[in-house]
């Protein structure tokens, strides 16, 4: 059983940047979201009824994540382990765009 990100560190709450990193404090996250196009931090908490699960955001969700990264290797690295035929899509979709822009 894979236990979720507040198990494993033993935390209530972390701070997600628009890239999809995750940081135990707001100031760091900040600090990291100062070099991205899309500088929103989120506050993360733990909800109890679900506090087994993994973080999984639907594959709306993470399309939307992809078409918010702003470098190739951000979008590989979204991309590692992704079985979502719609997510794989728009990753690659992305990638050929920052491809272009480079």
């Amino acid at each position: 059983m894979n236990k979720s990100i507040f198990e494993k560190h033993n935390i209530t709450e972390y701070y997600q940047t628009s890239d999809g990193n995750k940081f135990y404090t707001e100031h760091n996250a900040q600090t990291h979201a100062k070099s991205l196009k899309n500088k929103k931090v989120t506050k993360v908490e733990k909800d109890e009824t679900t506090a087994d699960d993994d973080e999984k955001l639907s594959a709306e969700e993470r399309i939307k994540a992809i078409e918010e990264m702003e470098t190739v290797e951000q979008v590989k690295k979204a991309l590692k382990g992704e079985k979502a035929k719609t997510v794989i899509e728009a990753g690659n979709a992305m990638i050929d765009l920052l491809s272009k822009e480079e």
